[in-house]
Formats: structure tokens, C-alpha cells, sequence
């Protein structure tokens, strides 16, 4: 297959690359094309992915011209990467954002919904690869942070929840100092969880320089957004293994990224 304008084609190879049929429905320049990854358990047979500059991910059935599903992968304002995969035998859409969502979004085919996001640090999707053997999902990201000189900027002090202190490498309660500037919406947390909540979340102190734990001053998300404070902080290539019974204390390092200086 290749593109052609906002279109795209399917060829023979077989006959010489004779044009077979065209799709339409891509709304700015294709950018990825991916089929069914689960081919040899016959699987995706008719079927495959692309994802386009218009921000979409759009399913195809070769035997039809439209798309069968298209879905918002970056809210229409950038590229999207997506890609098709057969875990377990579900058909699921993988879609990763290069403008606003700093996030990778699942999607149930059947169901046309978004199942659920999975992190990447608020850095930018830049392509996506799923290993169906090991029902894994690679993602190569981009932190919109760092300059080609591998400094970071746009940086401030992050926020901790109250309820993640002494969790995942975070320091206790009786470490540093409480911020109560309202930056923090105990709203966010799951209603059901015992926590303890005042409304307040941790950050280090002032005077230090050279914080441990920073955040995008843009972030598309909260610090309490995923359940647990993440900033990648570099370029970095995120695996995503899906299987039962999943620790979910154990996470990523955080991210090195500083806060910049005035010189």
C-alpha cells in the first residue's frame, strides 16, 4: 500500500503494482499503516490500521473503500500514530498522540470506546509496535521538554498526592514541606479510598534548586491522573506487557528533568 495525497492504494505486486482499489476518507497525510498483527491464528485477515495528521485512526476492511471506524486519537489537532493488535484474541486500536494527549488510548472495536489510557511520562507518541507472542506494547516517545543539547525547561516542582507518599519511591509524610495553594483537587481521587484527604500534596522546598521530583508546566495531565505521579523526563522507549494479576506498585524511575535557571 502507499499514499497518494489524502488517499491511499492498494497494489499488486504480483501484477506489476497494478492500482487495485483506492480508500478514501483521510482527511490530511497518512502516516502509519499497520495490518493484523494475529494473521497466523487468522485474525485481521481483511482488515488494517492507519494512522493520519488529522489527528484520527481509521479502520479499514479492504473489501470496502470508507473506513469501517474511525476514532480520535490526538483530539484533531496533531499527528496520531495507531496500531492494530489482537490481544488475547480482542481486536484493539492502540492510538498515541504527538500534540495534546501525552498519552497512549486503547480502544475496544467491538465496543468503539476507549477502554482506557495508558501513561508515557507526558512525553509525545512517536510510533508504536506490539509483539503479539508476548502480548506487549512498545512505544517510542518524545520529551517535548528537553532541547537537542539534552537539557530540560518548562519545568516546575511537582505537586505529590497526599495518598502516593511512601508509595513508589516516594519520600513520607514527614518529608518536606505541605502545599496548600490549592494546585491539588482532592476531587481526583477515587471517592472510595481511605486517604486521608486535606486537600494538600507534597512538594520540596523552595530554596531547593535542584528538585527531585519536576513537572511540566504545560502537562496535558494532572499529577494524580494516572494514580501515580510520573514525568519520563528524556526521550524514552515505554514497554507495556498486558497480563492478570499486575503489580501496580511496580513503576517506572522518575524521570531526571530540572528546573531551569536564570543565568
Amino acid at each position: 500500500m502507499r499514499t497518494r495525497k489524502y488517499g491511499m492504494v492498494m497494489v499488486d505486486l504480483e501484477a506489476g503494482g497494478k492500482e487495485v482499489v483506492r480508500f478514501l476518507g483521510h482527511g490530511a497525510t497518512v502516516t502509519k499503516i499497520t495490518t493484523g498483527v494475529g494473521l497466523e491464528q487468522g485474525q485481521g485477515g481483511h482488515v488494517f490500521c492507519t494512522g493520519c495528521t488529522d489527528g484520527m485512526a481509521r479502520i479499514y476492511d479492504v473489501r470496502q473503500r470508507l473506513p469501517v471506524l474511525t476514532v480520535e486519537g490526538d483530539s484533531g489537532e496533531g499527528a496520531c500514530t495507531a496500531i492494530l493488535a489482537y490481544p488475547d484474541g480482542i481486536p484493539v486500536i492502540f492510538t498515541g498522540a504527538m500534540s495534546t494527549t501525552q498519552c497512549i488510548r486503547t480502544w475496544d472495536v467491538r465496543a468503539k470506546a476507549t477502554v482506557y489510557e495508558l501513561s508515557t511520562g507526558n512525553n509525545d507518541t512517536k510510533d508504536l509496535a506490539w509483539d503479539g507472542v508476548r502480548n506487549t506494547l512498545y512505544a517510542s516517545t518524545i520529551c517535548r521538554g528537553m532541547n537537542r543539547m539534552g537539557d530540560t525547561y518548562g519545568y516546575r516542582r511537582a505537586r505529590i498526592p497526599k495518598v502516593q507518599l511512601g508509595r513508589f519511591g516516594f519520600p513520607g509524610r514527614d518529608a518536606g514541606c505541605w502545599d496548600q495553594e490549592g494546585d491539588y483537587d482532592p476531587e481526583d481521587e477515587d471517592e472510595n479510598e481511605d486517604m486521608d484527604d486535606d486537600g494538600k500534596s507534597w512538594v520540596q522546598e523552595e530554596d531547593d534548586i535542584d528538585a527531585q521530583y519536576c513537572w511540566p508546566k504545560n502537562a496535558y495531565s494532572s499529577e494524580n491522573y494516572f494514580g501515580y505521579t510520573f514525568d519520563a523526563g528524556t526521550h524514552t522507549l515505554f514497554r507495556y506487557k498486558f497480563c492478570q494479576n499486575a503489580n501496580v506498585d511496580v513503576t517506572p524511575p522518575y524521570g531526571q528533568a530540572t528546573i531551569e535557571r536564570d543565568h
